[in-house]
């Protein structure tokens, strides 16, 4: 059933689940809870089509030293950022799960082997269908046209592979529709967590012309996107919860990540390398450069990928230089943007904070210091020289590194717009927000959603794993629901 609450008021409703988002991981939480017979609520920001004037702005916020694009990043309407997600997918690499000493916060409390029966299902929602072949070695076996045959045991190749991409707002539209078990409501603001002291037993909500609607509940699941789950547990003060729910050690919305992207090198290399979009067996898929996990963890490294675009202009390159004898001889050679996608390691002081302003609902607007620890940009130069090393020692190509990571230049480095690390999930209470079953520690019945408890967050874009990880707590809460 869906509603909207601007047109039909509705002052109160009782569930066993109520899900405070209808993005990647809140419609998949749905419909999974729907094929259980699990009684639930969603609230819904937003409404059916791009936010209206005034529903948007209430992802407006304060920025610190370093800009970000606060709202430009997300979209409130049914379907969250999966209305503007470009349908890249990866699962997360074993290595981002594993403990790292030399990261402050390293390592995922549970095991991917935990989230491997899940993620073909994620594919299945995202509509992916050759998931497996990009993480069980069909596609680095298969793909050999076009990229590089490492031969040493640093750098390999691995695979990104696409979604239509899935508009979840659009195709599990009729399916929210004819739910039996869920109710979905539209404009449905949550404002406020209903508390006996340290329980949840529901969830308050209004529009933006003040309707309100008050969700009786015996699990309430916040997955509202990186930022706002982050402001929504901040803003939750009371005489049990002084600093927030969950905030009793001052980690809630600490640690933040985003993927940086940056373009510090350009790489001489043959032409027509196929680093790029395309069809492999009628199936879209994307080759990248990365590094084998012996080779991150014997360097100390962070996660990484590059992604190759050849320039259009080569006339800096002789038509001869491919004849160089420290290459492999005849082939023409060309020039490539090599862009980064690197991994930020977790930093305590990149963090989502309450502003002093507040929204059209009277709570206070979040403020975002977006920071990195240096050792991220070392990791980097790091991979740079061994890059350099490899590729000519093997007489493959070469390196030209045109901009190092000056204060000015790191100011400049933009994201993929993956709010990740805002409620860390941890083993235990005084490392996190929520344990490892996205429990918030210290308050009976909350749970979290969404990339905001990964640990680690690798370089891999993030959907297909939060959706393996709400299915994961659909299966966790379904033991003491049904």
């Amino acid at each position: 059933m869906l509603i909207d609450l601007e047109k039909d008021g509705v002052q109160k409703i009782t569930s066993s689940v109520c899900v405070v988002g209808a993005g990647a991981a809140g419609i998949s939480m749905a419909l999974q809870f729907e094929s259980m017979g699990i009684k639930t609520t969603v609230l819904e920001g937003g409404g059916l089509t791009y936010p209206k004037p005034g529903t948007h702005d209430l992802y407006d916020g304060e920025l610190a030293d370093k800009y970000y694009p606060l709202a430009a990043s997300r979209l409130r309407y049914l379907g969250g950022s999966t209305n503007h997600w470009g349908g890249w997918s990866r699962q997360l690499d074993d290595f981002d799960f594993m403990s790292k000493p030399y990261f402050d916060v390293s390592g995922w409390p549970i095991k991917k082997s935990e989230l491997q029966p899940y993620y073909q299902k994620a594919a299945e929602i995202c509509e992916i269908n050759n998931f497996k072949a990009s993480h069980d070695g069909t596609l680095k076996q298969q793909v050999n046209d076009g990229v590089l045959s490492w031969q040493d045991d640093l750098f390999e190749n691995k695979f990104f592979v696409f979604s239509p991409p899935t508009r979840f707002g659009q195709k599990y539209l009729g399916d929210l529709k004819a739910a039996n078990h869920v109710t979905t409501f539209l404009n449905a603001n949550a404002t406020e967590l209903i508390l006996e002291k340290n329980k949840v037993i529901g969830v308050h909500a209004q529009t933006l012309s003040g309707d309100q609607i008050s969700v009786q509940a015996q699990v309430v699941i916040v997955a509202m996107g990186g930022l706002e789950n982050a402001r929504f547990l901040l803003n939750q003060r009371n005489e049990h919860n002084q600093f927030g729910v969950g905030n009793q050690n001052d980690l809630v919305g600490r640690y933040f990540m985003d993927h940086p992207g940056f373009r510090p090198i350009d790489l001489m290399l043959p032409t027509g390398m196929n680093y790029r979009r395309h069809a492999f067996k009628g199936l879209p898929v994307m080759p990248v450069i990365s590094m084998t996990e012996d080779a991150l963890l014997e360097h100390q490294l962070n996660n990484f990928c590059i992604l190759l675009n050849q320039k259009k202009d080569d006339a800096n390159l002789p038509s001869n230089y491919g004849q160089n004898p420290w290459l492999k001889g005849s082939e023409k050679y060309g020039t490539y943007q090599a862009q980064f996608i690197f991994e930020p390691s977790p930093c305590r002081d990149s963090r989502v904070m309450l502003s002093q302003k507040k929204d059209q609902l009277g709570w206070p607007k979040l403020k975002l210091d977006w920071r990195f620890n240096d050792r991220d940009f070392r990791s980097v130069e790091r991979v740079i020289e061994l890059l350099t090393q490899s590729l000519g020692q093997y007489h493959q190509g070469r390196v030209n590194w045109h901009k190092q990571f000056t204060l000015e230049h790191i100011a400049e480095i933009g994201g993929g717009m993956h709010h990740g690390g805002t409620t860390l999930m941890s083993a235990e209470e005084s490392q996190g927000v929520v344990d490892s079953n996205c429990a918030v520690y210290g308050c009976q019945g909350l749970y979290v959603a969404g990339n905001s408890v990964f640990p680690n967050i690798g370089f891999s874009n993030p959907t297909v794993t939060i959706i393996a990880l709400a299915l994961r707590l659909c299966d966790h809460l379904q033991e003491q629901l049904v």
